[in-house]
């Protein structure tokens, strides 16, 4: 089977390099800008108008979620097999692509510069049928070991906890370490703590790990850290929005 990458950025080359590796043949590579550097590393043709796309086996789609337009009226996918990689996005809105969908999401955040080189990457899989479901599962088991069926509605869920736990503790990071830069204070001094969270992450059982002046009514540390925030408007209201919620899951916890 042969297979067509649409895109050529950080998911499309994971993808297109993993596959090319396993020994997959890809044929095409679109991209409005990028096609030529991607598709020279995997021995494809580049392709930087959609209607010049050959016929293929499999195309995935590997593009931002507002660039999935662009292949709406494209004839080449009807019959074929088509495959998103979007992990907030349903089967369902790409039912007028083709008769044959599927999604492969790669729970990670993937960077083409430093690709993930192990094979315990989750990739979430679904398929529009069942028959089509075991050859999605045969191209995820060339890249990864860690597979997992998960329908439309548990993968949206799956995917805003992931930017819960990534996207936004991330953020959380970029402000502390703003804070430290603002006070010449070496953030380093913050990575043991740092990774003690990390720790506690994976031992489970977070609500009874929590700590901090919100779990012990330390109102006055409170108090004082948003007076410290004053200057930095967003980051005092999510201060505030995250010692609510912290004080609210004790208080469950309790009933």
């Amino acid at each position: 089977m042969n297979i067509t990458i649409l895109g050529s950025g950080n998911v499309a080359t994971y993808f297109g390099l993993a596959l090319y590796n396993a020994g997959w043949h890809i044929r095409q590579v679109f991209s409005p800008r990028n096609a030529a550097e991607l598709a020279a590393k995997l021995g494809a043709m580049p392709v930087d108008d959609p209607e010049l796309l050959e016929d293929a086996d499999i195309f995935i789609i590997a593009v931002k979620d507002d660039a999935f337009k662009v292949f709406s009226n494209i004839a080449t996918l009807k019959d074929k097999i088509v495959i998103h990689c979007s992990g907030s996005n349903s089967l369902g809105m790409f039912a007028g692509l083709s008769t044959q969908l599927g999604v492969i999401w790669p729970l990670y955040s993937v960077n083409k510069h430093n690709l993930p080189v192990t094979r315990d990457i989750p990739l979430v899989v679904d398929a529009s049928t069942t028959e089509l479901l075991a050859v999605v599962r045969k191209i995820a088991a060339a890249i990864s070991d860690n597979i997992h069926h998960l329908d439309d509605a548990s993968r949206s869920y799956l995917h805003l906890s992931a930017v819960l736990v990534n996207n936004f503790t991330n953020h959380l990071y970029a402000m502390a370490e703003q804070i430290c830069l603002e006070q010449q204070i070496d953030f380093q001094i913050l990575q043991p703590i740092i990774s003690q969270g990390i720790d506690n992450v994976k031992q489970g059982h977070l609500v009874s790990r929590q700590t901090g002046p919100a779990i012990r009514n330390d109102f006055n540390t409170i108090s004082r850290h948003m007076d410290m925030l004053q200057h930095m408007g967003l980051a005092r209201d999510v201060y505030q929005s995250l010692t609510q919620s912290i004080i609210q899951f004790r208080n469950i916890r309790r009933d």
